[in-house]
């Protein structure tokens, strides 16, 4: 055995060697909702709709929760998903951090809505465990955006950036998304 072995699996062994597999970067949960497909029109082929829940979280500790509806082309694979904002989104903002039981805790504040019907939460909390690469919620699994969507990733990421942290007043959470 040689000895970068023993160091390997000491790191592995000693209690530091969670933190590293703490979450980084998207982690997409779908509404509850079934998806709604339109007939094709004119101009696009058929599209199917859903609302989702994105949440990035930061290797800072800071955390980018943005609610908002995905439209994806049904016709073929050359449609990648989008995000639809004028269909009304919520971002919420705050930081995560990992309990001394292994979950995951995230508290955001509200930052910027549009178009939303209701209220939504100012200040949600969120408990989360980690369950393989997803993390278990009381709403639900959330999945990392490359297991969601494997080909999309790169293109729903910029999207999601640009619908966080393009906004007047840049929230310091967006100093560790990556476009």
């Amino acid at each position: 055995m040689t000895a970068s072995t023993v160091l390997a699996i000491v790191a592995l062994l000693t209690t530091g060697a969670g933190e590293r597999a703490a979450p980084r970067g998207w982690f997409v949960r779908f509404g509850d909702d079934g998806w709604a497909y339109s007939p094709p029109v004119q101009d696009t082929g058929p599209e199917r709709t859903r609302p989702a829940t994105f949440v990035h979280f930061g290797e800072d500790g800071t955390a980018i929760q943005l609610t908002v509806t995905v439209r994806e082309d049904t016709a073929s694979r050359a449609g990648a998903p989008a995000l639809v904002a004028a269909d009304g989104f919520v971002v919420w903002s705050g930081n995560w951090r990992r309990t001394p039981s292994g979950a995951l805790e995230i508290d955001l504040a509200l930052r910027l809505s549009s178009g939303v019907v209701g209220d939504p939460p100012l200040a949600p909390k969120i408990s989360a465990t980690a369950h393989g690469r997803h993390l278990l919620t009381a709403d639900g699994p959330l999945v990392p955006l490359a297991f969601a969507y494997p080909v999309d990733a790169a293109t729903l990421r910029k999207q999601l950036f640009e619908s966080c942290c393009s906004v007047p007043g840049r929230d310091p959470a967006c100093r560790s998304v990556r476009r």
